[in-house]
């Protein structure tokens, strides 16, 4: 009779230690912006950046999976047409493919 009771009780403590991970993880999704979720599906997908220069596009690549960018403006990533490492400056904008 004893066993049963230790079991049930662990298993109470362990549905109770579910449920308030549970709690938790909901809390932080639902308080995290579009943006961040929206960079945490596309982690590691391909993008496209455009270089620009005078308000005109001067260079495209396109990425094999994620792009770095530092808060002074300078993005790493793989191109994927040549397989090197890539690193701008500027004016850039970043997509998705």
């Amino acid at each position: 009779m004893a066993l049963s009771r230790g079991r049930k009780a662990n298993t109470n403590i362990i549905m109770i230690i579910a449920l308030m991970l549970l709690i938790i993880a909901l809390a932080l999704a639902s308080g995290c912006t579009d943006r961040t979720r929206a960079g945490w599906a596309a982690y590691g997908d391909p993008h496209i950046i455009e270089l620009y220069s005078g308000g005109r596009v001067v260079a495209t690549f396109e990425s094999t999976g994620k792009v770095e960018c530092t808060e002074g403006g300078i993005c790493d990533f793989m191109d994927k047409a040549n397989g090197k490492l890539v690193r701008t400056t500027g004016d850039v904008v970043i997509r998705v493919k």
